[in-house]
């Protein structure tokens, strides 16, 4: 039996129609696929961000314990704890960018009241020298030693946020 021409229009159109809505479907999956695989390497991308900046607040912590000990109890070596302050100093300006980078804007802005009351602290040893006051940088140890409570509610909290998107 002989095709018509209308035989032919009708096969290329159910061809072409299914070819179409495969075609349109596939696009959609790879679409919905792309954004996902997208939005998953930037939570892991923050993931990774909040931990290094919670190595940092570790190593900050530890060289603010060695400075103000150096400077406490070892006079020899109080040029070692200035320059441990000034590392905690250096190390919380990192887990500050950090933050910013992760867009954590609450532990931004802890971390920033954080390195500040560190560096009076810092600033305040290298001014004074051997003639600090100790009740002076007991004060200024205490202001560092309470911003750490709300930099780590900040963290966890980041860090459950995250935790709950995945």
């Amino acid at each position: 039996m002989p095709a018509t021409y209308l035989d032919v229009v009708d096969s290329a159109v159910k061809i072409g129609l299914g070819a179409l809505i495969s075609g349109g479907a596939a696009f959609l999956v790879m679409r919905h696929n792309h954004a996902h695989d997208r939005k998953k390497a930037a939570l892991e991308d923050k993931r990774s961000l909040l931990r290094s900046a919670a190595k940092l607040l570790e190593e900050a912590s530890a060289a603010v314990n060695l400075g103000t000990y150096a400077h406490e109890h070892d006079q020899t070596n109080r040029g070692a704890g200035t320059k441990s302050l000034v590392d905690a100093v250096n190390k919380l300006t990192e887990a500050r960018s950090l933050a910013m980078l992760s867009g954590e804007r609450e532990l931004q802005d802890r971390l920033a009241r954080l390195r500040a009351a560190a560096e009076h602290l810092a600033g305040y040893y290298l001014e004074a020298g051997d003639g600090y006051s100790v009740s002076e940088a007991n004060r200024l140890l205490v202001s560092v030693s309470e911003c750490w409570a709300p930099v780590h509610a900040a963290l966890e909290s980041a860090y459950r946020r995250l935790a709950g998107d995945a």
